[in-house]
């Protein structure tokens, strides 16, 4: 099987493009589904009758049936019987809460909206029901209706207070800002309990408006009227540190941190970064507003005056290093070793920086060490396989010597560990440790790692990526192509997604065409790009173009005279072009630095008996 390494491209037999990455960083139904109907939305709408015999007669077996279908996720062959099973019965409750429940989940909204205006004509007092007709209507932009709902729900001496959050929702949406938030400020005296999350929606209307002075006067505000809300006191320093106003920032963060020195522990869970105090944040802020300086000049004076623990001492040393201070770094870590010998995120932090700074024996030893002194802790597993596979490229290549084995042993022991003590929310770590699982040619192991990683948006397009791949390794060729159409869903601009998938068309031999017109769209962006050169001359062989195929494929090996699998392409070409001396010469070639497909194998086969003397 095939993996496609940074450039989008398959590559066979090496470990090449992990390096690079890891451098940078139902059960089946009750019942068969009636026939559908010609279209469901269509029918519903218009009010046609199910076709005889189609549904059950009976109210209750189709409502049922159709519950059923719609638990093990099938709301289109549950559209059917639910339909039938209201038409029969549409006061009950239950039956038009199930039915409503399938068209929102088909995207029928417009007929969910006539179920909903039929649901508050029969129960006018269920504030339930008219705020989900209200909600409805807004997600379908309807927002002057929604408003004249929530109107007539006034009018009718309902009361509900939470209907001023949504009005301003609404008028929000509508672009009405004024009076969204006129709105806000009555829900702020209506619905005390919902201050906090009012006072957030007002801040990103604002946000959003890029009204930047009221933004910082709401923040303001909301953290004198709500003191003992971490998210609000956020807020604030965050648009402190936007306003480039650094001594008032500093002085926020000082005052939360003296009152917190003061509090009991937060133990709500509702803390923003709750691990860090006030001072850490406001640097953790700088960093992320492009301002390392700044938070390296607060962290060098809380140093000084010895208030600085040591997380807060690490984060400088992070600083330090990053920011081309590296012999200041150092200093600072062997310093910690010796105050801290038992701490393990220093001998972590020491390794990590050793390794990337050129010394991967001295990393490695301080890796080992953090290892040693936390055998709990997943980062170090995590930090020490990804170290181990950058340092044994060579010996994890050669798998049938005793030091590849000695090797891949150790490296696939410490990713079992780190995986199985790997937090939920640990995407970093399923990355490296998803890579380490592939390297080993372990790939049904690596494939929750990264669909676990790929829900995360920073991560979610490298991540696909690799779980394609990986699915391909795994021979689940229907994943893998699902996979890559999702990412050239999400990413239909991207060279290397489009590259990926259609060279995973053209290697299998589908949708030529398209696959031509995607690895074109990827040479339109790189047109030196020797993988997406042997991607479309692969594409052309495939389409029984073999001259301009190899043209291709001759530009592919200049560019990356090397590469195993380019040559065994442009070996193929010459074969199928009935050029047989240069074909072989080529493919063994190719077989030398380790190309071995069934094409190869049979092609060099035929023409060695070709060529042999007789």
């Amino acid at each position: 099987m095939t993996y496609w390494g940074k450039t989008g491209r398959p590559r066979r037999g090496h470990i090449g493009p992990l390096l690079a990455a890891l451098a940078l960083l139902g059960a089946g139904r009750l019942a068969a589904a009636p026939a559908p109907l010609a279209s469901p939305l269509d029918s519903l709408v218009q009010g046609t009758a199910p076709a005889e015999n189609a549904l059950p007669f009976g109210t209750g077996t189709s409502y049922l049936l159709g519950t059923t279908l719609m638990q093990q996720g099938d709301y289109q062959g549950a559209l059917p019987y639910l339909d039938h099973a209201y038409r029969m019965g549409p006061g009950e409750r239950e039956i038009a809460e199930a039915f409503l429940d399938a068209l929102l989940g088909l995207g029928y909204g417009e007929r969910a909206l006539e179920v909903l205006g039929d649901m508050v004509r029969r129960w006018p007092a269920d504030l339930d029901i008219r705020r989900r007709r209200i909600a409805l209507l807004g997600d379908l932009r309807r927002y002057d209706e929604a408003l004249a709902e929530i109107a007539r729900v006034r009018e009718a001496g309902l009361p509900d207070a939470e209907l001023l959050v949504m009005e301003g929702n609404l008028l929000a949406s509508a672009g009405r800002v004024p009076e969204a938030l006129a709105t806000y400020r009555r829900a702020l005296s209506a619905v005390p309990e919902e201050n906090e999350r009012i006072y957030l929606l007002m801040a990103a209307l604002l946000e959003r408006e890029n009204r930047s002075a009221e933004l910082l006067a709401l923040w303001e505000e909301a953290a004198g009227a709500l003191p003992a809300s971490r998210a609000m006191r956020y807020g604030l320093l965050r648009q402190l540190v936007r306003s480039d106003e650094l001594e008032r920032a500093v002085a926020v963060a000082q005052e939360a941190d003296s009152e917190a020195a003061h509090s009991p522990p937060d133990t709500t869970g509702r803390g923003v970064l709750p691990h860090l105090g006030w001072e850490l944040e406001l640097v953790d802020l700088l960093v992320q507003a492009g301002r390392p300086q700044q938070a390296i000049q607060i962290l060098e004076q809380r140093r000084a005056a010895g208030t600085l623990d040591l997380e807060g001492q690490l984060w400088l040393v992070r600083l330090l290093a990053g920011g081309d201070r590296w012999p200041a770094a150092r200093g600072m870590l062997e310093e910690l070793a010796g105050r801290y010998p038992e701490a393990p995120e220093v001998f972590r932090l020491l390794g990590e920086l050793l390794a990337a700074r050129g010394e991967p024996a001295a990393g490695e030893e301080a890796l080992r060490k953090a290892l040693k002194l936390a055998p709990e802790e997943a980062d170090s597993y995590v930090a020490l396989v990804r170290l181990l596979i950058l340092r044994h490229e060579d010996e994890l290549s050669e798998r049938d010597g005793d030091a590849g084995a000695q090797v891949r042993a150790e490296i696939e022991d410490l990713a079992e560990r780190g995986a199985a003590l790997l937090p939920a929310g640990h995407h970093r770590g399923q990355m490296i440790l998803g890579y380490a699982f592939r390297s080993l040619g372990e790939p049904r192991r690596a494939l929750p790692l990264f669909s676990a990683a790929s829900e995360v948006p920073a991560l979610r397009k490298e991540a696909l990526l690799q779980l394609a791949i990986t699915q391909d390794e795994a021979e689940h060729d229907d994943e893998a192509r699902g996979t890559l159409e999702i990412l050239w869903r999400e990413n239909p601009g991207d060279a290397n997604v489009a590259n990926s998938l259609g060279y995973f068309l053209a290697d299998r031999g589908e949708e030529l065409e398209r696959a031509v017109t995607l690895i074109q769209q990827a040479l339109a962006a790189e047109p030196r790009n020797g993988a997406y050169l042997d991607s479309l001359g692969w594409a052309l062989f495939r389409q029984g173009k073999f001259s301009e195929a190899l043209d291709q494929l001759i530009l592919a090996t200049n560019a990356l005279p090397d590469d195993p699998t380019i040559l065994e392409h442009l070996g193929l070409a010459l074969h199928a072009l009935d050029q047989a001396d240069e074909a072989l010469r080529v493919l063994q070639r190719a077989r030398a630095l380790g190309a071995d497909s069934a094409e190869l194998r049979s092609a060099l086969e035929e023409l060695e008996d070709e060529t042999a003397p007789r």
